[in-house]
């Protein structure tokens, strides 16, 4: 079998023999050897478990892993024993003990029993080995569980919408067989969202066990409650009236077709039986169809209601929001009538100033008048007599319209143009 997990470097044989050896006892003696051995093979596991799917690692299998022509890594006991104090691994029965059984049994088992297993484990054998048993990748898991929050609570889920949260167990986990490789992993991944709070498992009164999950506009699942389980009975009736209705579909398609091939056959009797069956199979139909409705019915009355308490919240939030911004911003019928009243009174000041300043100006124009003299009807005369002046453009046309006394006894310029005379022909020297 391909074993994809494996790096790119599984080929190369001096690296690999390298990388197989044990490690040094004393890390500190070469510790960029020691470092450089241990990430590779934490690197290696964790591609391992996400490969196959699984968050469970067996200590003393993990080594066959990653098994090469009959060799297996010597040092796998100390990767394993640096993950499980750094908090990388953690014994599976202690991760369920945690959830699943009481505190008092927890903390016995915290701080009384895995000591001891330690400590019986390191006297005994004398080594430094983990216990032996079932170890949880805690890194995987966490990434695990942010896949199937993803896959249910995000905001772009269809599962985000719905109107009840409630899913059957055996549902639930059928839904993540493509993040969870086996039963194992999806119920250690089930048990990591109920630590995270974001799912719920309870067990209804009939045994069904059920797994309720937040929504993506809480941080945490709220308690089931008799509505959502009532709901979830409702939606679990529907499934299977319409599962009934395609069974007596198949039913009446059946014994009609066995009702033709007894006529054939010329048994009336046997085909008169089937025609009594497909009689009452068809009345279960119509009796089952009726249910069906009524029940649909009630759901969407269901649901319309959950959409208009949704509405009537939002028209909440909306008029609580508006009144929270015009008393932060102070505004109220009585401060804006303030407001305007003020503005109207400063423009009627700046009326009265600018008609104060008007009226200033004309007097001192008066008292500049006074003060100088000035006979009104003479400025007039002059006034009238700079208006009736030709303006300038009229005494420029006047002036190039008019000859100059210089160029009147000129003679007139000729028009013909002028002819010139031949050259005359040069004589040949001769001596």
């Amino acid at each position: 079998m391909e074993r994809e997990y494996l790096p790119p470097c599984w080929v190369d044989e001096d690296r690999i023999n390298y990388l197989f050896s044990a490690f040094r006892k004393d890390r500190a003696s070469n510790q960029q050897d020691w470092d450089t051995k241990l990430t590779f093979w934490v690197n290696c596991i964790e591609q391992y478990c996400k490969h196959c799917k699984t968050v469970v690692i067996d200590s003393s299998q993990i080594s066959r892993q990653f098994e090469r022509n009959g060799v297996v890594p010597m040092g796998m006991d100390t990767v394993l024993k640096e993950m499980y104090c750094s908090k990388k691994l953690v014994l599976q029965s202690d991760f369920v003990n945690s959830i699943e059984g009481s505190w008092l049994g927890w903390s016995a088992n915290m701080f009384i029993g895995k000591p001891a297993r330690w400590a019986y484990n390191s006297l005994v054998t004398g080594s430094e080995k983990i216990p032996p048993g079932s170890y949880i990748h805690q890194g995987v898991l966490e990434d695990m569980a942010d896949k199937v929050l993803s896959r249910f609570c995000s905001p772009s889920s269809p599962s985000d919408s719905s109107i009840n949260r409630v899913i059957e167990q055996n549902d639930f986990e059928s839904s993540i067989l493509d993040i969870c490789g086996d039963d194992t992993t999806r119920h250690l991944v089930l048990l990591k969202l109920r630590k995270m709070k974001k799912v719920e498992v309870a067990t209804l009164e009939d045994g069904c066990k059920v797994v309720k999950y937040a929504s993506s506009k809480t941080a945490t699942v709220i308690p089931l409650s008799e509505k959502e389980i009532g709901v979830f009975r409702l939606q679990k009736t529907i499934a299977a009236l319409e599962e009934q209705l395609t069974k007596l579909s198949t039913e009446i398609t059946d014994h009609q077709q066995q009702a033709r091939l007894h006529i054939r056959k010329g048994l009336k009797t046997s085909a008169k039986n089937s025609l009594r069956k497909k009689k009452l199979s068809e009345q279960k139909l119509e009796r089952t169809e009726r249910t069906l409705n009524t029940l649909q019915n009630l759901l969407e009355k269901i649901q319309a209601a959950n959409t208009d308490r949704m509405i009537i919240e939002a028209y909440k939030a909306g008029s609580s929001a508006l009144r929270g911004s015009l008393k932060e911003n102070n505004l109220t019928p009585e401060t804006v009538d303030d407001a305007l009243s003020e503005v109207q009174e400063v423009m009627e000041m700046c009326n009265e100033i600018n008609d104060t300043i008007v009226q200033g100006n004309k007097g001192l124009d008066d008292t500049m008048n006074l003060d100088l003299d000035i006979d009104e009807t003479t400025l007039e005369a002059e006034l009238n007599a700079l208006v009736n002046l030709p303006a300038v453009a009229d005494v420029v046309k006047q002036e190039r319209e008019e000859p100059d006394d210089l160029l009147v006894d000129l003679p007139a310029v000729p028009t013909a143009k002028p002819e010139m005379s031949p050259e005359p022909q040069k004589k040949m020297v001769t001596s």
